[in-house]
């Protein structure tokens, strides 16, 4: 074998191993994905095996909000703030127990 045959080889399987080394990188990633994804995925599946409350749901909140716009907003931005809140206390629960 020449040099250049020799280098080419060389560098094809340093590109292999490169190759594998970002495979087993991103199967370490997509469990962690889907791990931090797991309970959205779960409330998504279970909003999907009841289209006829999910379809019921949002006809009531929309007749609500044609009837009392102002009201919803106000709720709307309520709910935001004590989901927030509810967040920020169990981030700060989770902190605090290490």
């Amino acid at each position: 074998m020449n040099e250049r045959a020799l280098q080419r080889h060389l560098k094809k399987a340093q590109l292999l191993q490169r190759i594998e080394q970002q495979r087993v990188q991103l199967s370490n990633e997509c469990q962690n994905w889907l791990d931090s994804t797991q309970t959205l995925d779960n409330s998504w599946q279970r909003a999907r095996r009841h289209p006829l409350l999910v379809s019921a749901g949002v006809a009531l909140v929309a007749v609500y909000a044609l009837r009392h716009p102002r009201r919803l907003l106000r709720k709307g931005q309520w709910a935001l703030f004590a989901w927030r809140g509810i967040d920020y206390a169990s981030q700060i629960l989770k902190k605090s127990s290490f």
